[in-house]
């Protein structure tokens, strides 16, 4: 879509006095088109980032022209005659409009990213096209750190690999570059978040729903807890302690938990508007299948890391020095395990219907050229499955189990408890990062 000229046009068909909002148009066509053109041929996410804020930018600018022009004054109220004879005559003021003439004459089209691949929704208003593209900046600071979670996952096994191999809870090994790379990433999700809740609050006080799903206020949250759980992950990972990484890898499930709890109020809340006939209809009425899902598996994920967590700590070489006379324990670290793998059975099924989604998504989309679907789970070797990488993730557990067997038998002689261990206590290290306000955004921030 041409952006700068369809506002132009949309804005000529105004009416009577838009000739200043055409002319406004046109002065903002060139950098509007120079940065859709510059969406069209990026392919790296820092660089989607990039055009996003360009577009952004235009918008304000093009906000600001309109208020500088007096195009965006509040219409006064409508001059009333006395006629001959009695009676009044009513004069419509049509050459003054007021924001929401303005406002409301500027159509755009968007296609939700949680609709499943349905069709496109019209939003009115630069105020509209602002919170939609909000929410697709949020969604690309989320893709960013995610790529820079995955670059940095492979230089962290790589360093494991030359110190002997990584264990099961998700740290692995840690050079200086990972490091940056893992604190660059999680303030990337930690941005995201803070859009995702300024969206949600700004949604909280709509007269109704919006059309697009993810300026849905409970969808918006649920997307909010989702990046701060994967900012979360990536603290657990970069802790030392295996204890502190075990509260930290919980506090991940804590989040991944409460966005599943946000996506499936926002799928009620979604079907309820709709069949009450007061939604927008449409993809917007079709809840985003992938996210609760995907929340599900990612809890049970961060879940079993703080087991495998929680089993290092209480077999590690920091066991027999925590305290005087603490000895390893290979019953408990088993016992903390067998929790881990039942974690990741019930994850996997999550996984496999995120799958399923993913397969249906695709096919769906395949003959518009569509695509995308949720990423893997973070931190996660695989590029594609999701049950995959639970798979991979239940062989480690496993492995680890049956050394730890052969020791308990060999040299320690101790009994696996019947009964679970407490797992270890959640404990949430990261909040999202607090929006900036642009300059003209009713309604919005």
């Amino acid at each position: 879509m041409a952006v700068g000229k369809r506002l132009a046009a949309d804005a000529a068909g105004a009416g009577e006095a838009s000739s200043s909002a055409a002319a406004a148009a046109a002065a903002a066509e060139e950098p509007l088109d120079e940065a859709e053109l510059l969406f069209r041929t990026s392919r790296g996410a820092g660089e989607r980032v990039s055009w996003l804020n360009k577009y952004l930018s235009a918008l304000e600018a093009f906000e600001a022209f309109l208020r500088s022009e007096g195009i965006l004054e509040p219409r006064p109220p409508t001059p009333r005659v006395p006629l001959p004879g009695g009676g009044m005559l009513s004069i419509v003021a049509d050459a003054i409009r007021s924001v929401d003439d303005v406002a409301k004459t500027l159509v755009f089209e968007w296609q939700s990213a949680l609709g499943g691949g349905g069709g496109f929704e019209k939003l009115f208003g630069l105020s509209a096209e602002k919170a939609a593209t909000t929410a697709l900046l949020a969604a690309a600071l989320r893709n960013a750190g995610t790529a820079a979670a995955a670059a940095a996952a492979a230089a962290a096994a790589a360093a494991a690999s030359n110190k002997g191999g990584a264990s099961g809870d998700g740290s692995g090994g840690e050079d200086s570059s990972s490091g940056a790379a893992l604190i660059n990433a999680a303030a990337l999700f930690r941005r995201a978040a803070g859009l995702y809740d300024a969206i949600a609050s700004a949604g909280d006080s709509a007269a109704s729903l919006p059309p697009l799903a993810e300026l849905r206020p409970s969808a918006a949250r649920a997307l909010s807890c989702l990046c701060l759980a994967d900012a979360q992950a990536l603290a657990a990972a970069k802790a030392k302690s295996a204890a502190v990484r075990g509260s930290a890898w919980a506090g991940a499930a804590q989040l991944y938990h409460r966005s599943g709890k946000e996506s499936a109020a926002d799928a009620s809340s979604a079907s309820a508007a709709d069949s009450a006939g007061e939604g927008a209809g449409g993809s917007a009425a079709v809840p985003p299948p992938p996210l609760a899902a995907a929340s599900a598996a990612a809890a049970a994920l961060a879940a079993a890391r703080a087991r495998a967590s929680a089993a290092q700590a209480a077999f590690a070489e920091e066991a027999g020095g925590s305290s005087a006379g603490a000895v390893p324990d290979p019953g408990i670290a088993m016992a903390h395990l067998r929790e881990g793998l039942a974690a990741l059975q019930a994850g996997k099924k999550a996984a496999e219907r995120v799958d399923d989604e993913q397969q249906q998504r695709r096919r769906k989309n395949s003959s518009s050229g569509g695509g995308g679907g949720a990423t893997p789970p973070l931190g996660s070797s695989s590029s594609s499955s999701w049950a995959a990488a639970f798979e991979a993730e239940a062989k480690t557990f496993e492995r680890a189990s049956a050394r730890l067997d052969r020791e308990r038998l060999t040299v320690y002689m101790t009994t696996v408890p019947s009964s679970a261990p407490a797992a270890p206590a959640a404990r949430v290290v990261v909040a999202a990062s607090a929006a900036t306000a642009p300059a003209a955004t009713p309604g919005l921030f």
